[in-house]
């Protein structure tokens, strides 16, 4: 009886201690609480990392830590107090297979003090896809024009290429340009499933600065494709180029031919390389102070943009002014010198704008020689017996090679076989008894240098009596050519005048032959024929 009692009461205990712990358990779960709100069936891709956000709702009489898990993965814990809704996010790991799953979410709880508690449960159906790979790549980069000048419009270019897809749809794709390290323009491209390539043109026009700049394109510059080799490692091209300012230069002058003969004509040709960003008036010149007449000739010529053009310029090779000693060629310089005007005045690209030829002259070699030389006996003027002036003529046959600026000196002497020395006023000394008959100097411009001949008739005439018997007549030739005078050739005959039986009646008639013989000197020598 009393074992039986002593059972009751260990009973009675036990179910007070329960009742007891129920109640404290009801009142603890009627201060703090959750309540999973569970997400919305979602897709990722295979063995993606992503973020899930898990919603509850919460109740706590003081503060409370709550947090979310799903082995192996679970959130960060937030204190809360109160009632009210919230979140935290869950960071996952997609499986590797594709396939649907369900991803089991525990809510707990853990008030200050106390052990954590579960307090719900719930599920979510995700599945588990391939994921789309796409390669994007900018193939290339350029601009035009290609080699732009200051304030000129310039377009940027690129071509973008989709190497490879799992896509089964259209894809868009965004495309940045960027300028000296700013965003220059952001524009979008549209492929189709399947590898392929686009150009794209930038849409704002970009008027050039002089100097360096790097222009850039990026395919899928945020990310926003599953991309193998994404930015800023890849996908991305990059282009540098220079803004000259515009120019006007002279690209190459030379003559045509290269070489010629002394007299001959020869072309200059400037080839003149330009680039504007409009339109601009050239004007080109070509001098050269030693051809025959010496020459600065002007062309002028309205261009646009950019271009070569050749201009063409004749000129003349001197004939015989330079001195060269014993050279058969020599050389001649000249020049061609360019400019431009885009409205704003005359303007030079330097360097550039000026240039030098040379262009190689052949020396002829001039001559002047006498063929034949004959002098003939005319009689006394007025007949023998009034006679008072006797006559010899002259006659050489000169034949000459000679610049085209040129001239011929004939001198013509009579000489005996002694006598003091005589100077024919240009140099030339005889150490003979020597009479200057004539000089005649005549200086000519051709048309060209060729081979010509012609005949010189001198008249000598002297008192009659004064000369009998042989006399010797010598005559020189020189011509102009080198710069000066130089000697071409000589030749040398005899005439017989006959024994005068009349001579002048009176000293009158010699002083009278005497003076026409000076008069005619003077005529021959002053060319007053």
């Amino acid at each position: 009886m009393s074992k039986l009692k002593l059972n009751l009461k260990i009973i009675c205990v036990a179910a007070l201690v329960t009742i007891s712990l129920l109640s404290v358990i009801n009142s603890v779960s009627a201060a703090y609480n959750g309540k999973i709100i569970p997400p919305n069936p979602y897709t990722v891709y295979t063995n993606q990392v992503y973020s899930l956000t898990v919603a509850f709702h919460y109740m706590a009489a003081t503060p409370c830590a709550f947090w979310i898990e799903s082995p192996p993965y679970h959130s960060g814990k937030v204190m809360l107090t109160g009632s009210g809704t919230t979140a935290v996010a869950l960071m996952l790991q997609a499986p590797s297979t594709p396939g649907v799953y369900t991803l089991g979410l525990k809510l707990y709880l853990q008030p200050q003090g106390q052990t954590p508690m579960l307090v719900d449960t719930a599920t979510v159906q995700y599945q588990v896809i391939e994921p789309i790979k796409t390669d994007w790549d900018i193939e290339k980069v350029w601009i035009e024009p290609s080699a732009p000048v200051e304030d000129e419009q310039v377009t940027f270019h690129a071509r973008i290429a989709l190497r490879s897809t799992n896509s089964k749809h259209s894809l868009t794709v965004g495309v940045a340009c960027l300028l000296d390290n700013k965003l220059y323009s952001s524009e979008s491209l549209t492929f189709s499933p399947q590898p392929s390539f686009q150009d794209i043109t930038v849409q704002k026009t970009w008027i050039a600065t002089k100097g360096s700049h790097t222009l850039v394109f990026i395919a899928d510059p945020n990310r926003e494709h599953n991309d193998p080799t994404p930015y800023p490692k890849y996908n991305f091209k990059e282009l540098k180029f220079t803004v000259e300012t515009y120019y006007a230069v002279i690209e190459n002058i030379y003559p045509e031919p290269s070489e010629v003969n002394e007299g001959d004509w020869f072309n200059v040709v400037i080839a003149v390389a330009y680039k504007f960003p409009g339109s601009a008036t050239l004007e080109i010149i070509h001098s050269n102070n030693a051809t025959m007449p010496p020459v600065s000739d002007t062309i002028r010529d309205a261009v646009t943009g950019s271009g070569v053009k050749e201009y063409t310029f004749k000129a003349r090779a001197p004939s015989g002014r330079v001195r060269y000693i014993n050279a058969t060629t020599y050389s001649l310089q000249g020049q061609g010198l360019v400019r431009f005007d885009k409205g704003a005045g005359w303007q030079h690209t330097d360097p550039g704008w000026l240039k030098f030829y040379n262009i190689s002259i052949r020396r002829p070699n001039y001559y002047a020689v006498i063929d034949s030389m004959t002098a003939e006996y005319l009689s006394v003027t007025g007949g023998r017996v009034n006679a008072s002036i006797d006559r010899i003529q002259i006659t050489l046959h000169v034949r000459y090679f000679l610049p085209i600026e040129t001239g011929l000196r004939i001198v013509v002497t009579r000489s005996d076989s002694d006598g003091p020395a005589q100077s024919d006023g240009y140099g030339s000394t005889w150490w003979t008894y020597v009479r200057l008959i004539c000089i005649d100097e005549n200086r000519f411009t051709q048309d060209e240098s060729v081979e010509r001949t012609a005949t010189y008739t001198f008249e000598y005439t002297f008192p009659i009596g004064s000369i009998e018997g042989t006399i010797n007549l010598n005559a020189r030739v020189e011509y102009m050519a080198y710069g000066g005078w130089n000697y071409g050739d000589e030749e040398s005959t005899g005439v017989t005048v006959p024994f005068a039986q009349t001579g002048p009646t009176s000293i009158g008639d010699y002083i009278m032959a005497a003076f026409e013989r000076i008069g005619e000197w003077f005529k021959k020598f002053f060319r007053l024929d």
